[in-house]
C-alpha cells in the first residue's frame, strides 16, 4: 500500500467553528514540486477539515521551513 506523505511537524490548529472545535489533524501533502537548484520540495498540504498550508521541505534532514497557512 502506498501511503501519502504528511507534514507532521505541526498539526492543523485552525478553529473549525465558533464553538472552538479544533481540527488537530496532521496535514497531508496534496501537491509538491522540487526546486531543481536547491533540491528542496515546495509542498501544499491539506488537513481533514480542508485547511491548506504551504511549506518548503528538505527531505535529507526532514526539516520543514516557511510553513504558512494559505486557505
Amino acid at each position: 500500500m502506498n501511503e501519502q506523505p504528511v507534514i507532521t511537524i505541526e498539526a492543523c490548529q485552525k478553529v473549525l467553528d465558533e464553538s472552538g472545535s479544533i481540527c488537530g489533524e496532521p496535514t497531508k501533502i496534496i501537491e509538491k514540486q522540487t526546486d531543481p537548484n536547491s533540491g528542496l520540495i515546495t509542498a501544499i498540504s491539506e488537513c481533514r477539515a480542508g485547511h491548506q498550508s504551504m511549506a518548503t521541505i528538505d527531505l535529507d534532514t526532514d526539516k520543514v521551513y516557511n510553513q504558512r497557512w494559505i486557505a
